[in-house]
């Protein structure tokens, strides 16, 4: 059919309700509509009841727009004479169905008239119903609850790690945690919030260092943790060495190796390491033979040699070794800066100290969730799937079992390992044909979401079945949306060929995935070339100053022809320029909605109520009761106030009634003071929050933080005392401790005045699933590897690819500098992991646009001349896509895909 899609066929197969699908779903392929007439065409065949089917997402978002959707194709079109598109037409007819179908069984109205009803959930929300049908069984209390927020959960870490410390500095000094916790803050500079940072990231992560927490219960010994080390730090080195040796069995040199090896000896030289007298494989032991391997083959620089030892020269081997493929060299020359040993005997102590602190720390922050009756999300899934023990089935799991019929589950990309075994064990005893299926869907391009445990490996080991451990495999036919309803032929066209040609055609670089291509809709014409800014300049913040002004004036330009409805999206890799941006937005008269944008403490006056909480809460801090005589409430006058500092009293609001009694106070000065004391003297008889806002009214403060923020500065400072009153905690000081950590998470909310604004900046994660007419994707030079800042992280926890094992690196102190070697070679596979997640957030960012995309970013220069960007950048990779030559002023035309550029010298503003 003409008029059909590209991949008709695939999405007609998809709603079969006899068979399990793998469902490869790439951007703007329809997945959702494809998933719901799947879910809508099980709702019409159902036996007893809808819960005969469970589709799970990721986010309560998802679920709440999943079942949105399917209620607006149950409620029927707005307009019935109108025709429809026939994938809504679909819709609105397998919805039709399934209503019938439910009516004649008297289930339509239990579970229509309350959509919330239908089997639709988050794998913790349905984690959390197993939970509430079985405490009991499940190990976990009556009346549990869930944090509210993230922040909450990390503020219950953090009161228990305040705990902890108070135990252990109760403790005796030859205790081994309380030495543990000297030893450890002694390595971080005695920076206790830091190591608190480090618990904190440990806990929320601590169903991945299983082992690590079982062998502090079990042993003492450092042998023992010198043991499981030396076992993962070769499991992750075996992973790094795997592509070499299988690399070198493909070439002339590993299938030639012994008359490779007889030449290269024969010369007898010191260049000459001692290589193997076989091809060297993949295990620790094979280190010293690859690197001596590379010290044959390669320069200092890390390039192939140019001039051989004389018997090298005379033979075939120089063309041989020319042919070596390009990759292989690359990992040949990253080999060389691989550590000799595994780790260094002072990193096994390290790693034990930490190891004691963290099992210390979660038997404190388990005492508090049982006294509180909370779960954070990693007790929730290790309670449900305790509850779905398949070897020992209780009877929620039987029951499970006979009513469960077909299960969907989206954006299986981002699932964990946790999430994947508690499907296992939903799926324990099913098979091909028996009527039950599974269907999973996502889009491995997609994944983004590592830092979240997400394993992209999952979803592509699924193509074929779900494996589960031993016990199965369920078969699952493969399935593949190929169509792009929402982008032009012409985006659609250069995300083929830039992507499938250069940023993800190497499957090693991008985790694993193979690249495929996407078709325009059977409707789709034409459309406009992606555009690409570049800014050069000796000093890079001008340069950004630069593109942030042709980000303001391009946009400015673009409003006038955005179709009515349409919308126009800024999404940033990261927020490190964002208040650059802004500023130019601002002055070319551009209000953004901003989502999760500036952080609330760069507000000034956020800053001022914060200040004023600590000044009410804490009488004997001078500088917070100075600094709140300086709010906008006040007309500040540093002369009054040095005169005011210098007046006897133990503390300032002593210093301050004995100033205002002496008559001299101006009156800009004088009424603010009195209400400060005022609002001291209430402080602990009610909410701090009402204290703070009881006296930014009766100092008529609001106008003032207006004139000095605006609309936005009103909106903040409402933002404030909502955190504020969240904090309460009863005391004071626990309430202005709580806000006080809540606030370094907080981000400002949108402006009032953009509430109606067609500009809207968000983060490239924040927009996946959303979609745009146009796209602005700034700061392309964007490093994803120089985003930590300039300390490294305390330590490195990162998962080895191909096995379900972490393994755990600290950095050493500032003493030990290069005593790191199991920090060195876990840093390897983070390396490989950001860079291949970076390439995909980059495929995220660039096909959310649907009818314009405009690409800017900042290149170097050298003694006044372009130069090529920083590597593993996305600028880079156009770079190796495009390979440009010379740039000169004036519009160019970079072709194959065709991309307009137009490079503004430091010159121009």
């Amino acid at each position: 059919m003409p008029d059909s899609p590209h991949d008709q066929e695939a999405r007609e197969q998809a709603l079969n309700p006899r068979e399990s699908f793998h469902l490869e779903a790439p951007a703007g392929s329809g997945k959702t509509a494809v998933l719901l007439a799947r879910f809508l065409t099980l709702l019409g065949r159902v036996h007893d009841s809808p819960r005969e089917i469970l589709a799970l997402t990721f986010t309560r978002k998802a679920t709440g727009e999943f079942l949105e959707r399917a209620m607006k194709y149950f409620r029927g079109p707005e307009d019935l004479g109108a025709p429809l598109p026939p994938h809504e037409q679909l819709l609105y007819d397998l919805a039709g169905q399934a209503y019938r179908h439910l009516d004649g069984k008297n289930l339509a109205q239990p579970y229509l008239s309350v959509p919330e009803r239908l089997p639709v959930n988050t794998f913790h929300g349905f984690c959390t119903q197993l939970l509430k049908a079985a405490p009991h069984e499940a190990g976990v209390p009556l009346e549990f609850q869930l944090p509210e927020s993230d922040r909450e959960e990390e503020w219950q870490k953090q009161e228990a790690l305040e705990e902890l410390r108070r135990r252990l500095n109760a403790r005796s000094g030859t205790d081994q945690v309380r030495q543990a916790l000297v030893r450890r803050l002694v390595r971080l500079n005695n920076n206790w919030k830091r190591l608190a940072q480090e618990l904190r990231d440990l806990l929320s992560r601590r169903d991945t260092l299983k082992d690590f927490l079982a062998l502090a219960q079990e042993s003492v010994r450092e042998e023992d943790y010198a043991a499981l080390m030396e076992h993962r730090l070769s499991q992750a080195l075996a992973h790094i060495l795997k592509p070499l040796a299988a690399g070198l069995l493909e070439t002339e040199l590993g299938r030639r190796w012994p008359q490779f090896l007889e030449v290269v000896q024969s010369n007898g030289t010191s260049e000459n390491p001692s290589l193997p007298a076989q091809p060297p494989g993949a295990s620790f032991h094979d280190l010293d033979a690859w690197q001596s391997l590379a010290e044959v083959l390669l320069t200092k620089t890390g390039g192939l040699r140019k001039r051989w030892p004389a018997k090298v020269a005379a033979s075939d081997w120089p063309d041989l070794l020319a042919a070596l493929p390009p990759d292989f060299l690359v990992c040949l020359k990253d080999c060389r800066t691989l550590p000799r040993q595994l780790f260094a005997s002072q990193e096994v102590g390290a790693i034990q100290d930490l190891i004691l602190l963290l099992g210390a720390a979660l038997s404190v922050y388990d005492d508090f969730c049982r006294q509180r009756r909370v779960l954070d999300f990693i007790a929730v899934e290790e309670a449900a799937l305790k509850l779905l023990n398949v070897e020992e089935p209780g009877e929620l799991l039987l029951r499970l079992d006979w009513q469960l019929r077909h299960i969907l589950v989206d954006e299986f990309q981002d699932t964990s390992d946790n999430q994947k075994e508690l499907l296992c064990r939903l799926l324990a005893g099913w098979s091909k044909g028996d009527g039950r299926t599974l269907t999973v869907v996502g889009d491995p391009k997609q994944s983004i979401y590592g830092w979240r445990k997400a394993r992209l490996d999952l979803f592509l080991e699924t193509r074929f079945g779900l494996t589960c451990g031993e016990r199965q495999t369920l078969p699952l036919m493969p399935l593949s949306l190929t169509t792009n309803f929402r982008a032009t032929p012409t985006l659609i066209t250069w995300v083929n060929r830039v992507f499938g040609g250069t940023v993800m055609a190497d499957h090693r670089l991008s985790g694993g995935l193979e690249f495929a291509e996407a078709y325009p809709g059977p409707a789709a014409t034409g459309g406009e070339d992606p555009c690409l800014a570049l800014f050069a300049g000796e000093d890079n913040h001008e340069a950004r100053a630069r593109e942030a002004h042709w980000l303001a004036n391009t946009i400015t330009a673009a409003l006038p022809t955005l179709p009515a409805g349409e919308r126009l999206a800024i999404l940033l890799f990261a927020r490190t320029h964002l208040s650059t941006y802004l500023s130019a937005l601002q002055k070319a008269g551009l209000v953004p909605r901003v989502r999760e944008g500036l952080k609330l403490t760069e507000s000034r006056v956020v800053k001022h109520l914060h200040n004023l909480a600590r000044a009410l809460v804490r009488p004997q801090d001078d500088v917070a009761w100075a600094a709140a005589l300086t709010g906008p409430w006040t007309t500040p006058d540093l002369a009054v106030l040095a005169t005011c500092a210098q007046i006897d009293g133990a503390v300032w609001p002593e210093k301050i009634k004995a100033f205002l009694a002496e008559g001299s106070s101006p009156d800009g000065l004088a009424e603010p003071a009195q209400l400060l004391l005022a609002a001291r003297e209430r402080v602990g008889r009610e909410p701090l929050a009402i204290t703070v806002e009881r006296f930014l009214n009766e100092a008529a403060a609001w106008r003032d933080i207006a004139a000095w923020e605006g609309a936005l500065g009103v909106a903040c400072a409402r933002t404030y005392l909502n955190l504020l009153a969240d904090s309460e905690e009863g005391l004071p000081e626990s309430t202005f401790l709580k806000a006080d950590f809540a606030l370094e998470g907080a981000y400002q909310p949108p402006d009032p005045r953009a509430e109606d604004s067609p500009v809207e900046v968000l983060t490239v994660h924040g927009a996946k699933g959303l979609e745009f007419h146009t796209v602005f994707l700034p700061f392309l030079d964007w490093q994803p590897l120089k985003m930590e800042g300039n300390l490294p992280p305390p330590f490195l926890l990162e998962e080895i690819p191909g096995t379900r094992a972490h393994v755990l690196g600290l950095a050493p102190p500032a003493w030990l500098k290069g005593a790191d070697s199991s920090y060195r070679l876990v840093r390897n596979l983070k390396t490989a992991r950001l860079l291949a997640e970076a390439r995909r957030v980059f495929y995220v960012a660039v096909t959310r646009a649907r009818a314009q995309l405009f690409l800017s970013g900042v290149l170097p220069t050298r003694q006044g001349a372009w130069a090529p960007p920083a590597k593993d950048s996305p600028l880079a990779w156009l770079w190796q896509h495009y390979r440009p030559g010379d740039l000169t002023s004036g519009p160019l035309v970079w072709n194959n895909p065709r991309l307009q550029v137009e490079p503004f010298p430091d010159t121009m503003l």
